[in-house]
């Protein structure tokens, strides 16, 4: 009789033991997965910042253009960039402003670029209503004295700084990513070859034990 105990609880320890170690391996793997989700959704959103700091200067540019070929041709076809850009810019930048609610330096940074981008669209929108008025040879020359080009380096600046810093986080983001992947497949696998070692050694007892 304590002979039959001794091997029932040898075979129950064992079974025990695997399925301890089967219930951390998928814990391990569920983790894994998930910290891969959420990595994903934040690079994902990392990806789309970067998206509309791009989308907030291509604006700005095409309402340059837009006012740049009306002044010089005077034809009303190049006030369409300009109109569509006055509609965009504000939507651009409010979308990008949501996206970057959870970072206080971006939320800064943008804050500072704001009156540069009012200032630009209002110096752009001035030049149009000289050259409508006939001042060509005077907003000519405000033009070529670049307060236009200075006001979009500036925006640059600030920009470059905010892309630099979404760029770095994106860096940061992969490599959690791979020490999270590195980690699991190590865990998973070492708990997976222990999992093996104590089934191999439940079925030898019980083999031996039968025979």
């Amino acid at each position: 009789m304590n002979l039959s105990w001794t091997f029932g609880k040898k075979i129950a320890v064992g079974f025990a033991l695997s399925f301890v170690l089967m219930a951390m391996i998928g814990l391990l793997a569920f983790r894994s997965i998930n910290t891969l989700s959420n990595t994903s959704q934040v690079v994902a959103h990392t990806h789309l910042v970067l998206e509309r700091l791009a989308d907030v200067l291509n604006v700005l540019q095409d309402a340059e253009i837009g006012g740049r070929g009306y002044i010089i041709t005077g034809d009303d076809s190049f006030l369409q960039p300009y109109q569509n850009a006055e509609t965009k810019i504000l939507t651009v930048v409010k979308d990008l402003r949501v996206l970057i609610a959870d970072n206080p330096a971006q939320q800064k940074r943008l804050t500072q670029a704001e009156p540069i981008i009012t200032a630009k669209m209002a110096l752009t929108k001035r030049y149009i209503e000289m050259r409508k008025a006939r001042e060509t040879e005077t907003v000519i020359k405000l033009v070529q004295a670049g307060e236009g080009q200075r006001l979009m380096d500036e925006l640059r600046q600030i920009f470059g700084a905010m892309e630099q810093e979404e760029r770095s986080l994106l860096k940061q983001r992969a490599a959690e990513v791979e020490a999270a992947v590195n980690n699991s497949t190590v865990s998973i696998t070492l708990g997976t070859l222990v999992c093996l070692l104590i089934v191999s050694a439940a079925g030898i007892i019980i083999t031996r034990s039968l025979t």
